[in-house]
């Protein structure tokens, strides 16, 4: 008997409206389900194709029948296991509670492949998770099995950990999947210029410094090297065979201890957790590694003429988009580059060391050649090499230290704690100006400047965020009943910032506030909304605070962010003492 999933709103930047080409021929209400084959592209060659297997919901959200969807195998940026569909939009996500950390162990031999063919699956999948069932002996999809314990096991979907796993783009994982490794390195590389004893790398312009350690250990370590190439000689393998689908075997980049971060349910009778979606994962600490990028900066008559091509990128409009996503045209030769941003992938435990350093190069002359993008229809994920309309999409998720967020991290807190403290009646979220509960919490966004205020332009940078629909930054308002007492607390949406190649978010102070009459909350609220962009998001600049209130230190350390200790100080000044 299907079991009921259960939903959970959708993440940020999940999915945005070019997505649903792919899917609008489906009539009602389906999950994405599992991924099987991945197939040559007969039509774009540089765009390989997956087989997503979706399965229909019933009014009761209880999967029923199948149907496969074949896509590039960089949309599954967007169609991640677990979300929940509709009219071509992805509408919620399956509700898995809080995502799971693991240590395990990379080394070779430690983990195995577990291939599932359609005519035979193992009995705990049929009972908890059944796969699409299909008349033939051939594997249609595999997964990474490692061992937690002697009677524990963690199974990863080998395409889920390429496309997520190996690099911040899956664009990565397409050229991997496309290209013999010799090609893939003229992608990729500026140079492959090597220093065994740095580990030195020489990215491509396009590139970014999050894949250079992949890079890096694809140059020095055989068995990174290895695993990649793997990947197309499977495909080649299965073409020189006359079979055009082939169930990819992906191994871990790299070899020997490894923290991930997973998204999944236990199932087979609670001793293997299955990974619906890989979101965090550590990094190698085997040997830092060198970036090395060009600058081009001491004239030399003698020296080469240096030929920069600029090609037109731009952000994707949110929340909609004008373009649907192709996976039968490539994009144009001059194409223009719409990146889109995917949720974050947490960086867990410390980086890799790594340097930098700037190689001078010496010019005679620079030419600057601005292409102007052709004209665009749609998009395509493959490279630029065609000749119709269509313009290029990347995905890319950036890699985030910590833990995915304070203001996550406090809701989620707040969720516990209302189990757990004892009168603890009320926890609603204020968004689209007016309160709602739910499991997950929604911002209420920040009204732009108009042409009769006058901010500052401190105030006007803080206030803009490219990542919102509203071009806007948001605050986060939550209501509290604890012991018949109404609070308030406002913490504003944090900006990622890069330190060192590292995305951390801004640090700020929240605001704690108890206001026993409704209508007094109701004029704080439009009171706090308006004036915080004023003062760039500095609570205690604010004047005009009629009820008790009291700031909130966020708790962290190494990187850690504290929530249940951030929350009981700050309750602890209003009387109220919460939980551990």
């Amino acid at each position: 008997m299907p079991q009921r999933i259960l939903r959970t709103q959708r993440r940020e930047n999940l999915t945005e409206a070019g997505d649903r080409g792919a899917v609008a021929h489906m009539r009602g209400t389906f999950v994405v389900w599992s991924y099987e084959r991945v197939t040559a592209n007969m039509n774009a060659p540089s765009i390989p194709l997956v087989d997503v297997i979706c399965r229909h919901l019933d009014r009761n959200d209880k999967p029923w029948r199948y149907e496969p969807v074949r896509m590039g195998i960089s949309r599954l940026a967007s169609f991640r296991i677990g979300t929940i569909w509709q009219n071509g939009e992805c509408i919620a996500e399956t509700d898995l509670g809080d995502d799971k950390e693991f240590s395990l162990d990379f080394t070779e031999g430690s983990w195995s492949h577990l291939g599932l063919p359609g005519n035979q699956q193992h009995p705990f999948f049929k009972q908890d998770y059944p796969l699409r069932p299909l008349i033939t002996g051939d594997e249609l999809t595999h997964f990474l099995n490692f061992p937690l314990s002697s009677k524990e096991n963690l199974l990863i979907p080998c395409l889920e950990f390429l496309v997520r796993g190996y690099a911040s783009t899956p664009d990565i994982a397409r050229l991997l999947a496309t290209y013999p490794l010799s090609t893939v390195q003229q992608r990729l590389y500026a140079s492959l210029e090597q220093d065994r004893r740095t580990w030195l790398v020489h990215p491509a312009r396009h590139v970014h410094d999050d894949d250079a350690l992949l890079l890096a250990s694809m140059l020095y370590d055989p068995y990174t090297r290895d695993a990649a190439s793997e990947i197309y000689a499977q495909l080649d393998v299965a073409r020189g065979r006359k079979n055009q689908h082939v169930s990819l075997e992906v191994r871990p980049w790299f070899q020997g201890s490894a923290e991930i971060r997973a998204r999944g349910r236990w199932v087979n009778g609670g001793t293997t957790f299955l990974c619906y979606e890989l979101t965090g994962m550590s990094e190698p600490q085997s040997h830092p590694y060198e970036i090395r990028r060009p600058s081009y900066t001491k004239e030399d008559p003698l020296a080469e003429v240096v030929t920069v091509v600029n090609r037109e990128r731009d952000e994707i409009p949110k929340p909609d988009d004008p373009f649907e996503i192709t996976d039968i045209d490539e994009p144009h030769k001059d194409a223009a580059e719409w990146r889109k941003p995917d949720p974050g992938f947490a960086r867990l435990g410390p980086r890799c060391p790594v340097t930098r350093s700037i190689q001078q190069r010496p010019y005679s002359e620079k030419k600057i050649l601005n292409t102007p993008p052709a004209k665009t229809t749609d998009l395509s994920t493959g490279d630029r090499v065609g000749n119709s309309d269509v313009g290029r999409r990347k995905n890319y998720a950036k890699r985030v230290a910590g833990d995915g967020g304070v203001l996550k991290g406090i809701w989620d807190e707040l969720v516990r704690l209302k189990k757990l403290q004892p009168g603890f009646s009320h926890l609603e979220y204020f968004s689209n100006f007016s309160f709602q509960s739910g499991p997950v919490f929604k911002l209420q966004t920040l009204r732009p400047f108009n042409d009769l205020d006058e901010p500052t332009p401190e105030a006007v940078r803080w206030l803009k965020h490219n990542g919102n629909a509203s071009r806007t930054r948001g605050i986060m308002i939550v209501r509290m009943v604890i012991g018949g007492r109404s609070f308030y607390l406002f913490e504003p949406q944090r900006k990622q910032k890069l330190r060192k190649d590292t995305y951390y978010e801004e640090s700020s102070f929240g605001l704690l506030m108890e206001i026993p009459d409704p209508r007094s909350a109701e004029e704080q609220i439009s009171h706090i909304c308006d004036k915080i962009r004023f003062h760039s998001g500095k609570f205690g600049a604010l004047e005009g605070l009629k009820d008790h209130h009291n700031l909130v230190l966020h708790i962290t350390r190494q990187a850690r962010f504290y929530a249940n200790s951030t929350l009981r100080n700050a309750f602890l000044k209003r009387g109220v003492e919460l939980v551990r």
